[in-house]
C-alpha cells in the first residue's frame, strides 16, 4: 500500500497550468497562513516561556542577575546576557495601562511582538526551500510537495509559537546561513550567531564549517567561521554599552556556569520532566531518578558518570556519523538540492537529540531533513525501498506530522511524554533519513 501510494505520487511530475498552479498553492499559503495565526493569537495570553524571558529581563532592570534563582512553575533562565537585556527594554513600558489586560503591558507587547516575528521567520525559511526548487517546472508533485511539508510542520511550528520557543529562530538564522542564493558574508551569518548567543545549540555548525573549509580548500570558507566568531563577539560586548561593566561581568559568569555541560542537571535530567533528548531517555529508563509526575520504570540504575558516559558516547557516534556526513556529501554529484542545505538537514535534524533538556517541539530542526526526502521521493528522484519508507512514517506519525496530538485527550499526551515517545521517533527519523541519504549516493549514475 505504501508503495502505491508513493508511485502515484511520482507520478505527478507532469506540468500544471501556471494559472492553476498558483490558484492552488495559494490556498496551501492562506490556509497555513490562518492556522498559524490560531497560536499566536493564544499566545499573547498563555502563560509560555517568554513569561521566563520577561522576567529575566525584569532581574537585569532591577540589577539582579537572572540565572540565581527559578521562575513561574520551577523553570530556570538558560539564555544569554544579550537576550536578557533585549528583554529589559520591554520593562520600562507602562505595567497595567489596560485594566482589563492581564499581565503587563510590556509582557503583552513583548508576545505579540514575537509572535509576528516567527511568522516572518517562518515565511523566510519557506522563501529558502523555495530557492533549493527554483529551477523546477510547475507540477502537481511540487504542490504536493508544498501541502504535505506545511501540513506536515504544523504541529512544530504550533508548540514553538504557542509556548514561546526559540527553536523557528535558530531555524531561520541556519537555514540562512546555507541558503543556496548568494548573500554579503556579514549578512549570512549574523543570524546563526545570534542563535549561537541565545541558544547556545547552533554552536554546532562550527564543525560543519570546519569540514567544510578543509574538504573546499576555500579561504572563504575559513573566513565564515571568523564572521560567525565576529558576530559572536559583538553579541557578548554590546550589553556593555548600556549595562555597567562589573553587572555585566557577573551575568557572563553566572551565565556561563548555569550552561557548563558538565554540570550533573545537564547529565542526569530530572527537572520538571518532558525531555525528549537522549540524555532525558537513559535518565528516564535507566536510573531510579524521581521525575515530578512521571512514571519510574528503573530498567537499571547507572550512576551519575555511567549517565554520563553513555550520553556523551551517544554525542561522539552524532559528531563522527556528522564529520562523515559533511566529508561524504561534499563530494558528492547525486543531491537535487545544494549540497550546503544537506549538509545542514543532518547537523540540525540530530541536534534536539543530542543536546539536553529539549522538547518536542524542538524536532521542529528535522524540518529541512523532511523537506528534502519529501521533494526527492514525490518527485521520482529516489526510489527508496518499501520498509523504509514505512520506517520514516512510523517515526513522522510518533513525532505528531501525521496527527495533530493536541486534538487528542490529555491523557494520551501525557502518556506520550512520559514514555519519550517524541524523542525515541526522532531518534528513528534521523537514522532513516541517513539511510535514505546513503541509497541516494549509491544509486547515483558514475561519472
Amino acid at each position: 500500500m505504501i508503495e502505491r501510494t508513493f508511485a502515484s505520487m511520482n507520478r505527478l511530475s507532469q506540468p500544471i497550468d501556471e494559472q492553476r498552479y498558483q490558484r492552488v498553492l495559494n490556498i496551501i499559503k492562506w490556509v497555513f497562513a490562518l492556522l498559524l495565526i490560531w497560536p499566536v493569537s493564544r499566545a499573547v495570553s498563555s502563560t509560555n516561556d517568554f513569561d521566563v524571558f520577561y522576567g529575566a529581563g525584569q532581574r537585569v532592570a532591577e540589577g539582579m542577575s537572572p540565572y540565581l534563582k527559578p521562575y513561574a512553575r520551577g523553570l530556570w533562565y538558560y539564555y544569554s546576557p544579550f537576550f536578557a537585556w533585549v528583554m529589559s527594554l520591554f520593562t520600562y513600558l507602562p505595567q497595567n495601562p489596560v485594566t482589563t489586560l492581564p499581565i503587563p503591558l510590556g509582557q503583552a507587547v513583548l508576545k505579540a511582538l514575537w509572535g509576528g516575528l516567527n511568522l516572518l521567520l517562518i515565511v523566510r525559511v519557506l522563501g529558502i526551500v523555495a530557492d533549493e526548487i527554483s529551477g523546477a517546472g510547475k507540477t502537481r508533485a511540487q504542490l504536493w510537495f508544498w501541502g504535505l511539508l506545511m501540513a506536515m510542520s504544523y504541529r512544530w511550528l504550533f508548540m514553538n509559537i504557542l509556548y514561546g520557543q526559540m527553536t523557528i529562530l535558530v531555524l531561520w538564522g541556519v537555514a540562512e546561513a546555507y541558503r543556496s542564493k548568494p548573500v554579503a558574508e556579514w549578512r549570512r551569518w549574523g543570524g546563526l550567531a545570534l542563535g549561537i548567543n541565545i541558544k547556545i545549540l547552533p554552536l554546532f555548525f562550527y564543525g560543519l564549517q570546519f569540514w567544510r573549509a578543509v574538504l573546499s580548500k576555500k579561504a572563504l570558507e575559513w573566513r565564515s567561521m571568523a564572521w560567525i566568531s565576529a558576530w559572536l563577539l559583538a553579541l557578548l560586548l554590546v550589553p556593555y554599552l548600556f549595562v555597567e561593566v562589573g553587572f555585566h561581568n557577573i551575568l557572563i559568569k553566572d551565565w556561563l556556569d548555569i550552561i557548563n555541560p558538565a554540570a550533573k542537571e545537564h547529565i542526569l535530567e530530572v527537572g520538571e520532566g518532558g525531555f525528549i533528548d537522549f540524555g532525558a531517555i537513559v535518565t528516564k529508563y535507566f536510573t531510579h531518578l524521581p521525575i515530578p509526575k512521571e512514571t519510574r520504570y528503573e530498567w537499571a540504575n547507572l550512576s551519575l558518570k555511567e549517565v554520563g558516559l553513555v550520553t556523551n558516547g551517544f554525542r561522539l557516534l552524532v559528531i563522527v556519523l556528522c564529520s562523515y556526513w559533511a566529508i561524504r556529501l561534499q563530494s558528492s554529484k547525486a543531491l537535487v538540492w545544494s549540497t550546503a542545505f544537506v549538509q545542514m538537514s543532518v547537523f540540525l535534524a540530530v541536534i534536539p537529540l543530542a543536546f539536553p533538556h529539549q522538547r518536542d517541539y524542538s524536532l521542529l530542526m528535522q524540518m529541512p531533513a523532511l523537506a528534502y526526502w519529501l521533494w526527492c521521493e514525490l518527485n521520482g528522484l529516489v526510489r527508496s525501498p518499501v520498509w523504509l519508507k514505512a520506517w520514516a512514517l512510523f517515526a513522522l506519525f510518533w513525532m505528531g506530522c501525521l496527527v495533530f496530538f493536541e486534538a487528542f485527550d490529555l491523557t494520551y499526551r501525557i502518556w506520550m511524554i512520559d514514555h519519550r515517545v517524541q524523542g525515541a521517533a526522532g531518534l528513528l527519523f534521523w537514522f532513516a533519513y541517513q539511510v535514505f541519504l546513503n541509497g541516494q549516493l549509491r544509486t547515483a549514475p558514475r561519472e
